[in-house]
């Protein structure tokens, strides 16, 4: 959404975040990726991103001040 804290940080409709701080998300069940989440939320968090028509994920960072 326009002004929201992931635009603010240059991410894009569609992207897809595949990693955070280097951990995949994938390897988390629904309850794990909201507890990790949560604890992210506090801390600089390193995002991996898969955006279409890019051959490699993008990185983006994310501060707890950027959410605000």
């Amino acid at each position: 959404l326009p002004g929201s804290p992931s635009e603010r940080a240059g991410l894009s409709p569609g992207d897809e975040i595949i990693a955070i701080n280097g951990v995949a998300l994938s390897r988390f069940d629904p309850e794990q990726m909201v507890e990790y989440l949560t604890y992210t939320r506090q801390r600089d968090a390193r995002l991996a991103v898969r955006r279409q028509n890019f051959p490699r994920p993008l990185e983006f960072l994310l501060s707890p001040q950027s959410l605000d």
